[in-house]
């Protein structure tokens, strides 16, 4: 083996483990796939994910505690739009409502996959299969369905129960709602199928989406307008999530271990390395604290932004 190969392989080593010692795994205790992570109004985090998996965390994100949900459904999603009041769901429609200590069935009147999402106290939407949309304002008790306008399946959506509120799913469908009750269809550019969307808040107009073979789409006019942005891969693009610190650094993850890091609002992107598994979620705290999360019980975290690109 010659001197140039050594001192390649030795190099290689050495960022392979340098990488590896940016991010730190979070023992959950659970091989059950994560599906998602949701900040909260306080200082702590939830997970959700296959076999009814949940758990959440300390003020610091360093130590993670599961709890029984009292179901084996998939949790394809978790909100906590309210201190204390978290909606867990929803495969086969099943809806859990916890508050406090207390658990309730709030299931959906579907037995199609949904996944839920709110930007208020007041309730929240589900959209899934088919096009399905269904709204709740009193804690599930009653859903209410919504006309998407499209049979297309839905996959995540983002803003208030009351609008305004946008909607991505399969075929490149982007739906916008000023009231959350009507919903009007906007030209994505794309027809890969788009799995993740995020918006800090209507005040802040940049709205981002991710999908199939890379999407990247961005829209600076909260929703209206859409333009394509270049990833640099192939891999589907499950979910992004936006700095709470300064609104111009973001994380996208997805299959094969991607995840793509942004810190001039999604105009150029770079791809840090953590693992080769499967993430389905993520969470940017700031902009040097992520949470990703993935098949197998995986969850990671990282405080130093990701450590450094390796494309």
């Amino acid at each position: 083996m010659t001197r140039t190969l050594l001192l390649l392989l030795s190099f290689f080593a050495y960022a392979t483990t340098a990488r590896a010692q940016d991010w730190t795994t979070i023992p959950l205790g659970t091989s059950a796939d994560i599906y998602a992570i949701e900040n909260t109004p306080l200082a702590r985090h939830w997970v959700a994910g296959d076999q009814g998996f949940a758990a959440w965390s300390n003020a610091d994100r360093t130590a993670w505690v599961s709890f029984p949900t009292g179901t084996n459904a998939k949790l394809f999603s978790v909100q906590e739009p309210t201190g204390f009041a978290v909606y867990f769901g929803a495969g086969g429609g099943r809806v859990r409502f916890r508050v406090y200590n207390g658990w309730f069935d709030r299931d959906i009147p579907s037995n199609g996959d949904f996944r839920l999402f709110s930007r208020t106290t007041s309730g929240v939407i589900a959209v899934g299969v088919g096009g399905q949309i269904f709204a709740t304002t009193d804690a599930g008790n009653t859903w209410t369905t919504r006309a998407s306008g499209t049979s297309a399946n839905l996959n995540a959506g983002e803003g208030n129960v009351s609008g305004p509120a946008l909607i991505v799913g399969n075929g490149g469908v982007i739906l916008r709602s000023g009231d959350g009750v009507t919903w009007t269809p906007k030209a994505s550019g794309t027809t890969a199928d788009l799995w993740g969307i995020a918006q800090l808040n209507e005040v802040n107009l940049n709205v981002y989406a991710v999908g199939a073979g890379g999407t990247i789409l961005k829209s600076v006019d909260g929703g209206l307008t859409w333009t394509s942005r270049s990833s640099g891969t192939t891999q589907t693009l499950r979910a992004i999530s936006i700095s709470k610190q300064t609104q111009d650094h973001l994380l996208a993850v997805g299959l094969g271990g991607t995840i793509l890091r942004s810190t001039d609002a999604g105009q150029t992107w770079c791809r840090l390395q953590a693992t080769t598994a499967n993430l389905y979620s993520v969470e940017v705290v700031n902009d040097t604290e992520f949470l990703v999360a993935g098949t197998g019980g995986l969850l990671m975290r990282t405080t130093n932004g990701g450590g450094q690109c390796v494309m």
